[in-house]
Order: structure tokens, then C-alpha cells, then sequence
């Protein structure tokens, strides 16, 4: 009877990297996906931060002066984000003003942007 000699085979050892470079372009891939989507989430938190800042700068406004407005820029971790706010009257109700905050800026070239509104009432003592 022949012993087997201790080791691996020449198959043995291809198949083997031949499984390992499948899982490592599959890691790679994931990889590189999350870090894609961890730049999205940073870009509209800023954008999120910046919208939530115009809303407040409009609160310290009297509610006759609230009007529409645009070219403002907030600057956040070396982008830029253009802000503008749209305010309709009297909507939805009388003496109700309806605000909407867009903040738009460019990601890897595309136009990108985020808008919240909320509904300012005038207060009559």
C-alpha cells in the first residue's frame, strides 16, 4: 500500500483562489458601494442642516416680512449649497403662510436637492 504524501494538491490550491478571488470582488464591490452611499448621507445631512438653519433664520422674522428669496449659499464640509425659499399666501388657510425651503447643490456633476416645507401662522393677540 502506497501512503498519500501530507499536503495539497495543485486543484486543490486553484480552487481555493479561484473561491477567494470570487469573495474579494464581491467584498470590494460592497465596499465600494457603502463608501458611495456614505457620501450621499453626508451631502443631504448638510443639505437637511442647511434647510433647518434658513427655517430658523425665517422664524426670527415678523410674519408680514416673510417673503420669498433666493441665491443664499451654505457652505458645508467644502461644498456649497444654493438656498431658496418659496412662501405661498393664505395657504392653506387665511393668515396662513406655506414655506418651501429647496436646497439644491451638485454631486459628482449631477444636480442634486432636498426641499421641506412648513406652515407659518400669523398670531393675533
Amino acid at each position: 500500500m502506497k501512503r498519500r504524501a501530507a499536503g495539497f494538491s495543485l486543484i486543490e490550491v486553484l480552487v481555493a483562489m479561484a473561491l477567494f478571488m470570487i469573495a474579494a470582488t464581491a467584498i470590494s464591490s460592497l465596499m465600494y458601494h457603502s463608501t458611495a452611499v456614505i457620501s450621499q448621507n453626508n451631502y443631504l445631512s448638510q443639505a437637511i442642516a442647511c434647510a433647518q438653519g434658513a427655517l430658523e433664520e425665517i422664524r426670527t422674522q415678523a410674519y408680514e416680512d416673510i417673503a420669498d428669496t433666493a441665491g443664499q449659499t451654505c457652505t458645508g464640509d467644502g461644498a456649497n449649497f444654493n438656498v431658496a425659499w418659496e412662501v405661498s399666501e393664505n395657504e392653506p388657510g387665511d393668515g396662513m403662510k406655506k414655506i418651501v425651503v429647496t436646497v439644491s447643490w451638485l454631486e459628482k456633476g449631477a444636480s442634486k436637492s432636498y426641499a421641506i416645507e412648513t406652515v407659518y401662522t400669523k398670531i393675533t393677540a
